[in-house]
């Protein structure tokens, strides 16, 4: 598997950080509090298996890693979304973010996490701010 071979890579080098990016709805993640989150469960239940299957492998790996990983979770990205220069974390307990965000804000929070570690072997919901329509 690929993520196997780069994560022993990453260990052979002494390369102790990643950043890579999923999807909500994987592995039970319950974390986004909105209608499509429910709905993408069971996409990826019924239409869309290999996709959680081969996601689901993906986080798995590096969680049993040494790596200090992130895996973020983007609720929406939109290929015709114009950047903002902000992305938005979802918290347990608060409005869900709102989807369709660029992929550059999406990049944006995954590098700055990479450069400047603030979440630690765990996965962020990202996405845009609240009340974005999908």
């Amino acid at each position: 598997d690929g993520n196997r071979r780069v994560i022993a890579a990453m260990e052979e080098a002494n390369v102790e950080r990643v950043v890579t990016i999923s999807s909500f709805a994987i592995n039970g993640d319950r974390s986004w509090p909105h209608p499509a989150s429910k709905f993408m469960a069971c996409l990826f239940k019924t239409f869309m298996r290999k996709a959680r299957k081969d996601l689901e492998a993906m986080e798995d790996a590096y969680v049993r890693s040494s790596l200090d990983y992130l895996i973020v979770r983007p609720v929406g990205i939109g290929e015709d979304v114009v950047e903002t220069g902000r992305y938005y974390l979802q918290v347990p307990g608060e409005d869900a973010v709102g989807g369709n965000m660029a992929k550059m804000d999406a990049a944006r929070f995954m590098i700055d996490e990479a450069v400047r570690p603030t979440l630690h072997r765990c996965s962020q919901t990202v996405g845009s701010k609240h009340g974005t329509p999908m």
